[in-house]
């Protein structure tokens, strides 16, 4: 591969001509066999980069930069290159998902610890409603960033019928959006708590988006607004935590957006869950390969450690493979970046060692400063 795609056109009956293109990091090098120099582009070049455009008239040409990937035993141990029709393409194998490339963002890493605010006594499960009509509570999740009715994790109440023993939702009511969603019955002061927080994420999870004729200016306005609202949200799951640990009824649901909680919760959308008092501390696993270092996080509880489910997603707790819906809140909004930026790799990095010094050992570092590192 020689770090260069290689694309051959032929136009009409003339013979076929190559043109060749190398992906830097700030910058797109193009040349042909015939015409393209360095003050024009040939009409080969120019044919071949509209194909690679496509009828969305962009391309992400990330897919076709590998530095350092220049010869065969790179390449054929870490890559994977198919022809097809719609092109060439060149993608990870996947046991070596989460291999970092020099133009990787990698955020700065600093402490900002806010301890949970848990009850220090045994915590009394809710008694058992003697009411027609129980209240509960769900966590709402959804993936972030592709659709405009998107939200942060929230909390929202809901009312529902009580099984024969009280111990679990028969069926689902409604969603409480607004007051007069609320029982007909006097609320507990843990009720009134956990509605006034539920109203107050309703308002700030939902992420807004700009409009494509809106300047960057306002564009930098939505992302200052969608982090603030993050950050405040995080302290309400905060203040609602200790509330929310001896609540009988529990659930989790995944939204696919805000878009459909509207009216009576889907039953088979719901599942139950708890969320946990016991204290969980991200940490990582560093292992040394023979050209390449693996970096995956974990978490503690105690003296146990725990690897995360595959995909899991809510961007302010941690759960383990073995119990997916028993939730643990994470102690600062720094766990909540790192959470989402080793999410977008199922829980792992991969930094090939000839990288490593000059592009991540600062990153890294800044880790083993902050977090517990396990060496392997």
């Amino acid at each position: 591969m020689n770090e260069l795609l290689v694309v051959g056109v032929i136009v009409g009956e003339e013979a076929e001509e190559m043109v060749y293109i190398k992906v830097k990091p700030l910058e797109l090098l193009v040349s042909c066999s015939v015409d393209t120099d360095e003050n024009y582009l040939g009409r080969y070049a120019y044919f071949a980069l509209c194909d690679l455009l496509g009828a969305s008239d962009e391309c992400d040409f990330d897919e076709y930069y590998w530095p350092d990937f220049f010869d065969d035993k790179m390449q054929n141990k870490f890559l994977t290159t198919s022809k097809s029709k719609g092109g060439i393409k060149v993608i990870l194998k996947t046991i070596y998902r989460g291999l970092c490339k020099p133009v990787k963002y990698l955020p700065a890493v600093k402490r900002d610890k806010v301890m949970i605010r848990r009850k220090t006594a045994d915590i009394i499960p809710e008694a058992l409603t003697t009411e027609e009509q129980l209240m509960g509570y769900c966590l709402l999740d959804t993936r972030s960033s592709k659709w405009h009715t998107n939200h942060v994790p929230s909390l929202i109440s809901y009312t529902g019928i009580p099984s024969k023993d009280k111990i679990s939702v028969k069926w689902f009511n409604n969603y409480i959006l607004k007051p007069e969603d609320l029982p007909d019955r006097e609320l507990t002061a843990e009720q009134q708590a956990l509605k006034d927080i539920c109203f107050l994420m309703g308002e700030l999870s939902p992420v807004q988006y700009p409009k494509q004729k809106d300047s960057e200016s306002r564009r930098v306005e939505f992302k200052k607004l969608n982090k603030a609202n993050f950050s405040k949200v995080f302290t309400l799951w905060h203040e609602a935590f200790p509330l929310l640990q001896s609540r009988r009824y529990t659930h989790y649901h995944f939204t696919y957006g805000m878009r459909n909680i509207k009216g009576k919760p889907v039953k088979s959308g719901m599942s139950p869950c708890t969320f946990s008092n016991e204290e969980a501390e991200l940490c990582f696993l560093w292992k040394e390969k023979s050209d390449y270092y693996k970096l995956e996080l974990r978490f503690r509880i105690g003296g146990k450690l725990y690897e995360l489910p595959s995909y899991f997603n809510a961007s302010f707790f941690v759960a383990s493979c073995m119990n997916p819906r028993k939730m643990h809140l994470l102690n600062s909004l720094m766990d909540c970046e790192i959470l989402a930026l080793f999410g977008e790799t199922n829980y792992r990095m991969l930094f090939l060692k000839v990288h490593y010094e000059a592009y991540f050992s600062c990153f890294v570092d800044q880790l083993r400063d902050t977090y517990e590192f396990i060496d392997k």
